[in-house]
This record gives structure tokens, C-alpha cells and sequence, in this order.
């Protein structure tokens, strides 16, 4: 069994108090509180997507998502780091992700060959290898964002401060003794790749710019693998798919950008600190890491559409680190920004710091590529690692590593208590786990996440990395140390789970909800209420809830949306007590 943190154990790092906004404030302190809320309501994940239509009055000019002067549909946040005051405005770079702006429900009150030589093949399915050579395809399947708000968070712990501002420690080069073989990569060019692992006679290979791909024979070759550099990468990417981009490059990332240059800049400033952050303590916690070996690749789209027009990812997608390219793909403006500059100024640090976890992870040792890990491990940690907060100014920024969430505390008090999300209707949707199943079983072992699972991923996240430290890094070694497509079964990942912190889940079950009640915590999120309508069948299904989880928001609307019936409308209206909540959602139910 792990030991218990003293003060000076905890997994926590704080970025501090240090704020930049990157555009105009004003307002009260419960402007960005309350639009932060919004900003998990709007998750972008892969396994969840809202089947609802937008729902926006065309006549209106504002949306009527809420009140005008308390919330907006669509935020955005700001971010800066205190590791590098010199760079002023160190804003971390998220595109907007949000829920289509609602309209009124409607009559309802507001509320390719060359032999000898192999080609590689690299895309979502890897081929059987053949006599003939394959063309590259797209790249394969991306790993959303999932973005989360930013909102007022409890202070920081003494020990957490004390981790405010890492010095790196020399961190170890990456060494290999895999075999090579020669390859063609996409231009016709002779390369020398790296086997990176093997699934049956199916051979994943790495290439020197860091991109996964499946050759279709094997030439051996006794010539050794260099990995590309910056401005080797540089060059062809202008030269090829990113041609007419700028490139900003920085010790481990290379930024190549549509937009203004202070974007770019502040986004590659961001992402150094979380790479610093994040090896800094997983190297003094004795986690193995070693350097990146390949330039870290962030894609920067001037907006929305060129971003899409790139490749095609789901609507309510916005950001995605790309496994197989190795890159992280976003864009900086969208029509929000000018609509609603004060909100859109907001979302930025939760996404961009998620997505970079993601990568930092996958390129320093500690998850590698392609090898099997349960979602609820590799989510959880990218949200333990992304806590937004709001500073004494307003201005929302990045609060560190293991920082409290209070959105996700919303969400788990509600799936601990079923009666604090009131639903009003009939045949109302499930919002949680089956009854008596314990958080582990119900999470360890699932294949995809909804919005509220993505709560369950941190909270257990949290505690495991609190108050089960040992127990929990030597989880971490243990599935770093999984070799690439090696096939990992639900209940594999359950059996390894219940060997290092026992078979004893529901008592565990409770001392991970004994210790979120014990997070010191600010009733900062306002209380939800959301009206929902969709013609199935013929009939009218009416349903409404009162939630102070965005999350739990988000999934009500999703589940209560049939994909037989017709178009569904909703709203979700925010109110400052409960009460008044619970009153707004009957009057609408009532008055149908």
C-alpha cells in the first residue's frame, strides 16, 4: 500500500499568481466565472458528440443562452506562467470549443511501390505486409481536447508553491538498440527508420521526423538513425503541407503559425513551461524520462475553417494531439471573436495545457506511442495536469499540476448525491454508473469516456496521486514500460489496477470521496437550469434538470436527445442559489 503525503510529498506543482490578461477585462468578478462554466459544458471529446443541432434565433443579436451582462456560449481563457516574466504575455493558445448557441425552445418561456526499397504506410490501419509498396495516407485518428473552465480555485498548498518554479534538471538522451531498415518516406527520399514495434507481421516503424508509419518489406541497414532537427523539419514543412506558415522555434518546440506572431509566441512559451513542469517533477519523483527526441510540432490555423479544411475531425472538435504526426493542431480565431471579445479572451490555458500533456507524455518516456494504457489513466493525468484557475484580478491562468478542479468537484458531488441533479420528465437519461459499482470497476475498464467520466478520470487521478503516491508511480513505471501494440485487454487493466492498490474498491470508493470532501472549496459556480424539447414519434418529450456540473449539463442534453426523433432545443440559464434554479426549471416543465 502507498504512504500517506506529508506536506512536502504532495504531486502538486502551483504556476503561481502571475497574470497577464491578453485582452480588455471588465466586469465583475462573476463574469468569468460564470462563463468559464461554460466552457466545460462545451467538451470536445472522442467518444462524446452532441447529436443536437445548433439552436440560434436568427433574429437575435446576442445569444440566449443566459442573460447578456452574466454569460456567453462561447470563452475563451488567458494564461501566463511564472517561470519567464520577461515574456510579458505568456497566453496559452486554445481554439473555441463550445455547445452551438440555443434558441428559445420553441412556444416556451426563455429559460505508393519501389523496390527493393520499402515505402512506409502511415495512417489509421496499418496493412498486412505485401510485395507491393503503399502510398501515405491521411495521418491517423487525433486525440481531442477536452477542454474544462477556469474558475476560482481554493489557494494553493505551501508545498504546492514551493514547486512554483521548477530548475530543470539535465534530463537523460533517449537511447534505442532497435534494429533499422531503409524506407522511402513521402517525397521518394531514402531514409533510415527505426522499428518501433510489431504487432504479429505487421512493423510499426519511426521515421526521423517523428512520425509513426508501416513499411511494407524490411531492408535492414547498419546505418544509424538520426533524428531530424528543428530547422530540418522546418524547412520541408514550409516547403510541403505547411507552405506559406511562419515558424517560431523554441529548446524543444517547433511552432508554425497562420496568425499574429504574439500568438504563436505566447502559445510556444506556455507549452516550454508545461514541458519544464511536468519533467521536473516526474524526474525528482524518480518516474524515468528522458529528453524529447524529435521536435515537438504545434499547428497553428489563422482560423476555424483552414483549420477543418486541413483534415476532417468532428464538428464540436477544436484541438487534437495527433498520435501518429506526433503534432498538436489548433487555430486562433473564430467569428466569437469579435461577437463576444471578453469571453473569447477567457478559454485559453485548460485545452492547450491538456493537449500538451498529452504530448510532453508521449515523447519523454513516459507513455509511449501506441502502447496500450486505460483512458481513465491517460485522461486523468492530462486533466490532473491542466487546472485552470482565476487570479486575484479576474484574469484566468494556468494554476499548476494536481490543483484542485472545481467544475469536476461539482460534477462528483452531484454522481455521489442522484437527488442534487434534480430532473424534471419522465424516462429521464442516465447520468451515472450502475448502482454498487465501485469507480474503479466502472472506470478502469472502459473503452470510451463521456463528460461526466472525465470527472471520475480526475477525481481518482487526484486521490491515487495524493494520498496512494507510491502505489501510483509505481503504476506509472509499470505501464511506461509497455512496449508499443501490445494488446491490452479491459481486464487486463482492472487486474493490474486491483494488484497495485488491492481488491478492496469500495473502500477505496470512499476514501477517494473522503478526500475530494476534504478540498477546501469555493461555491463559485452558479447553478444551472436547462429545458430541453425534441418531437419523437409523434409526441413531445419535455425533460428539464438543475445541475451546478456543467459536465452533468452536457450529458443530460446528449442523452436526452433521441437520433429518431426531430430537431431537439434546449437552453441552459445559470441562476445564483439553487433554488432559484429548481423554481425556473418547474415554472418552464409546468407550464407545458
Amino acid at each position: 500500500m502507498g504512504s500517506q503525503l506529508t506536506d512536502q510529498e504532495p504531486i502538486v506543482e502551483s504556476a503561481g499568481d502571475t497574470l497577464v490578461p491578453s485582452r480588455s477585462h471588465r466586469g465583475s468578478r462573476l463574469w468569468p466565472l460564470v462563463a468559464l462554466a461554460f466552457t466545460t459544458i462545451s467538451l470536445a471529446t472522442s467518444a462524446f458528440r452532441v447529436v443536437a443541432s445548433s439552436i440560434g434565433s436568427p433574429e437575435a443579436s446576442t445569444p440566449v443562452i443566459a442573460p447578456a451582462d452574466l454569460v456567453r456560449t462561447d470563452v475563451r481563457e488567458s494564461l501566463t506562467i511564472d517561470d519567464d516574466p520577461t515574456e510579458g504575455a505568456a497566453t496559452a493558445v486554445e481554439p473555441d470549443i463550445d455547445v452551438p448557441p440555443p434558441r428559445p425552445v420553441p412556444s416556451r418561456p426563455n429559460p505508393t511501390p519501389v523496390p527493393p526499397m520499402p515505402t512506409v504506410f502511415r495512417g489509421p490501419t496499418p496493412p498486412r505486409p505485401g510485395p507491393s509498396a503503399i502510398t501515405i495516407t491521411d495521418r491517423g485518428p487525433a486525440t481531442p481536447s477536452i477542454p474544462v473552465p477556469a474558475i476560482k480555485q481554493a489557494k494553493p498548498s505551501p508545498a504546492a508553491t514551493k514547486l512554483a518554479a521548477p530548475v530543470a534538471a539535465p534530463l537523460a538522451k533517449p537511447k534505442s538498440l532497435a534494429k533499422r531498415i531503409m524506407v522511402r518516406d513521402v517525397s521518394g527520399k531514402a531514409v533510415v527508420s527505426r522499428i518501433y514495434g510489431q504487432d504479429g507481421d505487421r512493423v510499426a516503424v519511426l521515421l526521423p521526423d517523428g512520425t509513426i508509419g508501416w513499411p511494407d518489406g524490411l531492408t535492414y541497414t547498419d546505418k544509424p538513425f538520426v533524428a531530424a532537427t528543428i530547422p530540418e523539419m522546418r524547412d520541408r514543412l514550409l516547403a510541403t503541407e505547411f507552405a506559406g506558415f511562419q515558424s517560431i522555434e523554441t529548446k524543444h518546440y517547433l511552432i508554425l503559425y497562420q496568425g499574429s506572431k504574439s500568438f504563436a509566441t505566447s502559445s510556444s512559451t506556455m507549452l516550454e513551461n508545461l514541458y519544464a513542469h511536468l519533467t521536473t517533477l516526474l524526474n525528482k519523483r524518480n518516474v524515468p524520462v528522458h529528453e524529447a527526441e524529435f521536435p515537438l510540432v504545434a499547428i497553428i490555423f489563422h482560423n476555424e475553417d483552414d483549420f477543418r479544411k486541413h483534415k476532417r475531425v468532428a464538428a464540436d472538435v477544436a484541438a487534437y494531439y495527433e498520435i501518429l504526426s506526433n503534432r498538436i493542431f489548433l487555430y486562433e480565431n473564430s467569428k466569437r471573436d469579435r461577437t463576444a471579445p471578453e469571453v473569447s479572451a477567457l478559454q485559453k490555458p485548460q485545452t492547450v495545457a491538456h493537449e500538451g500533456t498529452h504530448q510532453i507524455l508521449h515523447n519523454i518516456g513516459v507513455q509511449p506511442r501506441l502502447s496500450s494504457w486505460p483512458l481513465w489513466l491517460i485522461e486523468g493525468l492530462a486533466e490532473y495536469c491542466a487546472t485552470p484557475k482565476v487570479g486575484k484580478n479576474g484574469v484566468p491562468n494556468w494554476a499548476g499540476l494536481g490543483q484542485p478542479n472545481l467544475p469536476h468537484l461539482a460534477t462528483m458531488r452531484d454522481l455521489d448525491d442522484p437527488l442534487a441533479s434534480k430532473v424534471f420528465g419522465a424516462g429521464g437519461p442516465k447520468l451515472s454508473r450502475d448502482p454498487g459499482q465501485t469507480i474503479a470497476e466502472y472506470l478502469v475498464t472502459r473503452t470510451d469516456l463521456s463528460p461526466t467520466d472525465y470527472a471520475l478520470s480526475w477525481a481518482l487521478t487526484h486521490y491515487l496521486a495524493l494520498k496512494r503516491t507510491d502505489d501510483f508511480l509505481d503504476l506509472i513505471r509499470e505501464m511506461s514500460e509497455i512496449p508499443p501494440l501490445e494488446k491490452r485487454s479491459p481486464d487486463d487493466h482492472l487486474q493490474t489496477f486491483k494488484a497495485r492498490f488491492g481488491d478492496n474498491l469500495k473502500q477505496m470508493d470512499t476514501a477517494v470521496l473522503n478526500h475530494l470532501r476534504k478540498i477546501k472549496q469555493i461555491d463559485a459556480l452558479p447553478y444551472f437550469a436547462v429545458v430541453f424539447e425534441q418531437q419523437v414519434g409523434g409526441r413531445l418529450t419535455r425533460r428539464a434538470m438543475v445541475s451546478q456540473s456543467p459536465s452533468m449539463v452536457r450529458q443530460f442534453i446528449d442523452n436526452s436527445t433521441s437520433p429518431r426523433g426531430g430537431e431537439p432545443h434546449w437552453q441552459v440559464l445559470p441562476h445564483p442559489t439553487r433554488a432559484r434554479a429548481v423554481l425556473a426549471a418547474s415554472q418552464w416543465f409546468g407550464g407545458g
